[in-house]
């Protein structure tokens, strides 16, 4: 290779051969050889001729002519003292030793240790900054673009690129190119430290060394390396990802996904709705509303701009939306979701999410995992996870997607409507009077404070009624509707057969049966107990409680009770022991306790027992069985009336002598036709001779009937029939 001097003078050398000495005082030298040559002009207006091998040539100070002759040659201007600005497809130069210079045959350009800008041409050009803060352009072919030191901007144009930025903090801009299909120009996807692959940067070559990327007007794919980058996306959709380091994302214009990654990062959205995204396996907490981002990758990240939507990471989340439309997206294990106001979308994703929606028409989706969406304010809400219905209060407007994969709702503190699906639920009502309806599955029921109505359905269902209640205040467990009889005990806390079927019970007052013959059971409270359709058995226990039979022959029960009661159908009131402040509706029967009770029927139909002690049973009209149980039993009779002649007459099932029962007759005039109330004369099985008062018995079939003649017509007035063949005295009468 032949190194070329010329003096300060104007040079002329022609070479033949290499390594030749140069004489002084000539204005043009030419390197004839094909040898990679390096000609040297120093001062003047030189003409430096490269020859045929890859030349380098330094024209130095003064208006040069610079001829690279074939092979792949160099203008370099690493010695001037100030910056040059060269444009190898326009022909110009300009600025320190560049300053008046022309080209021909030249590739590739070295600049100065300044501030220079170097283009290249249509061809491939390598272009060197070297030391300064260079703007470097290839226009087309495939480029060498190297910044070296300094914070250089390269730009690779057309073509696969090859650019490294060398020291410094070095930056490619792209442009948009290339139209598309539809007659629009196309953005770039490129990665710092890998390739091209779209656009202007198809091809491309990016160096690790390349810190920061510009894109263009359209839509960029922009992939940062593990250092400190600065991504903008420029105009466009664009997705913008960090990687490691303390990166700045830039979305500018348009729907732009920005992804930091590892470190310290300032995302910033601008117009358009942007979204940022997060990774790993660490919870992050993201506040859209106060620009905060801690935890995992979000650790000391800026968010700056307006940044609507978040998609999150692979951990537990934390994620809140602004006053705008939001979308966010926990993805990963058990995150919360907040949309605040805006018509936000909440997508759970995979673990147990609480999705909350806030204001606005909100569309929620709980993904896999048992999911939550919860309600404030105090308006009441209304919300079926079956029928996908959401209305009301926060919930005016919602929608649940198709799929949704809720289970769970956390009521507002107004009176919510809360309906769950065929899985296990979890339905809390906070305050107010709520009604929960767990439907299928092992249901959770909480209602809260206020009156609250719970419907645990079919499966084993927890209701409990526990809250901050006002005084007075009571929950109610509903099975209205349900067609298999159900037992539900409030002293045991326990239910079984039918919905009730595993159900268990916590602080719950009051209780409404279904369409079966239900066994209703209450505590120590204040109870009220409904059965509704069916046979049911309604018991009370201690306090003042509310009995409802309903449709159906119903019986109030205080048999577990071990002082005596006072119970009237006729007033409807209990008082004494159990029944003590009852309130009975709808009742045909009554069973009474292990004490001495007193039950009145009414003109109904009525069964009344006794069971243990001494009862007095009044039956009060109506075709009614009495049976006193153990204990000398009175059977009490007001009037004939109340136990007529023939099929509809009273039974009374077990009367003893033994134990000392006693029919009690003593309230009906035996005689109408005298004045006063008589009493009767027993005749016992005697046939009635024309004398009002009589009192008889027969027995046939096995049983026992009692006939009494108040007017001396011999006909009877009333019947009482005993069970058995009963051999009655007048001892067993008061008569």
């Amino acid at each position: 290779m032949a190194s070329i001097t010329g003096s300060d003078g104007n040079d002329v050398v022609h070479v033949a051969f290499d390594n030749t000495s140069i004489p002084p005082g000539f204005n043009e030298i030419a390197a004839a050889t094909d040898d990679a040559d390096v000609i040297n002009g120093m001062g003047g207006d030189d003409r430096l001729i490269g020859g045929g091998g890859d030349d380098i040539l330094r024209g130095g100070i003064g208006g040069d002519n610079l001829n690279g002759g074939t092979g792949i040659d160099t203008a370099s201007y690493s010695t001037s003292a100030a910056a040059v600005d060269i444009n190898l497809a326009e022909g110009t130069a300009r600025f320190g030793d560049a300053q008046g210079d022309g080209f021909a045959s030249i590739e590739n350009v070295d600049g100065s240790s300044f501030d220079d800008t170097l283009v290249g041409h249509s061809g491939t050009n390598q272009l060197k900054g070297l030391g300064g803060n260079d703007v470097l352009k290839g226009l087309g072919g495939d480029d060498v673009l190297v910044g070296a030191a300094g914070d250089d901007e390269l730009q690779g144009g057309a073509g696969a690129d090859e650019l490294s930025g060398g020291l410094g903090i070095d930056t490619i801009r792209y442009f948009a190119s290339d139209v598309d299909s539809d007659g629009d120009l196309e953005g770039v996807n490129m990665t710092i430290g890998g390739t091209g692959t779209f656009g202007e940067a198809l091809g491309d070559t990016i160096k690790d060394d390349i810190e920061n990327v510009i894109g263009t007007v359209q839509g960029d794919d922009l992939v940062g390396s593990a250092f400190d980058n600065r991504l903008d996306g420029g105009d466009g959709n664009d997705d913008l990802s960090g990687r490691d380091g303390n990166d700045t994302l830039t979305g500018g214009d348009g729907n732009d996904d920005l992804i930091g990654g590892a470190g310290g990062d300032h995302l910033v959205g601008g117009a358009g709705i942007d979204e940022i995204h997060y990774g790993g396996t660490v919870g992050v907490s993201i506040n859209l509303a106060d620009r905060t981002a801690v935890g995992g990758e979000a650790d000391s990240d800026v968010i700056e701009g307006d940044i609507e939507d978040v998609d999150g990471s692979e951990g537990r989340d934390v994620l809140v939306g602004s006053d705008v439309n939001n979308v966010l997206s926990g993805n990963g294990d058990g995150d919360l979701l907040f949309g605040g106001a805006g018509d936000d979308s909440l997508n759970g994703g995979s673990g147990d999410d609480i999705l909350g929606g806030g204001a606005g028409a909100d569309r929620l989706s709980g993904g896999s995992g048992k999911d939550t969406i919860v309600f404030g304010g105090l308006v009441g809400v209304t919300v079926d996870l079956t029928d996908r219905i959401a209305r009301d209060g926060e919930a005016q407007g919602d929608v649940l997607a198709a799929n949704h994969g809720i289970e769970n709702i956390g009521g507002s503190d107004g009176a919510d409507h809360l309906t769950g699906s065929a899985l296990d639920n979890e339905l809390v009502g906070s305050l107010g009077d709520d009604t929960l309806s767990g439907l299928g599955g092992d249901d959770f029921l909480f209602g809260g404070g206020g009156n609250d109505v719970l419907r645990g359905g079919a499966g084993a269902d927890f209701l409990d009624g526990r809250g901050a209640d006002a005084p007075g205040a009571a929950d109610l467990v509903s099975f209205f509707g349900a067609t298999a009889a159900v037992t539900v005990d409030l002293q045991a806390g326990l239910g079984t057969r039918g919905d009730a079927e595993g159900d268990s019970y916590v602080a719950i007052e009051n209780v409404n049966g279904g369409k079966g013959g239900d066994i209703i059971i209450g505590d120590a409270g204040a109870n009220v107990l409904r059965g509704f359709e069916g046979n049911d058995v309604l018991r009370g226990g201690t306090g003042a409680d509310t009995l409802d039979g309903g449709a159906g022959i119903d019986t109030a029960s205080y048999f577990t009770g071990s002082a005596g009661v006072v119970v009237s159908l006729v007033t409807g009131k209990g008082s004494a022991g159990d029944a003590l402040g009852d309130t009975l509706a709808g009742i045909e029967n009554v069973n009474g306790s292990r004490g001495g009770d007193s039950l009145v029927g009414n003109t109904g139909a009525n069964v009344l027992q006794g069971f243990d002690g001494n009862d007095a049973l009044t039956g009060a009209g109506g075709k009614d069985t009495l049976a006193g149980g153990l204990g000398a039993d009175r059977f009490i009779y007001g009037n004939a009336a109340q136990s007529v002649v023939g099929a509809n007459a009273d039974r009374i099932t077990d009367f003893s002598h033994a134990q000392g029962d006693r029919i009690d007759l003593s309230a009906i005039d035996a005689s109408t036709p005298a004045a006063g109330n008589q009493a009767f004369a027993f005749i016992g099985s005697g046939l009635y001779t024309g004398v009002a008062g009589q009192l008889r018995f027969a027995v046939s079939g096995g049983v026992t009937t009692i006939a009494g003649d108040v007017n001396g017509d011999k006909v009877s007035d009333f019947h009482i029939q005993l069970a058995g063949a009963v051999a009655l005295v007048a001892a067993d009468f008061v008569l």
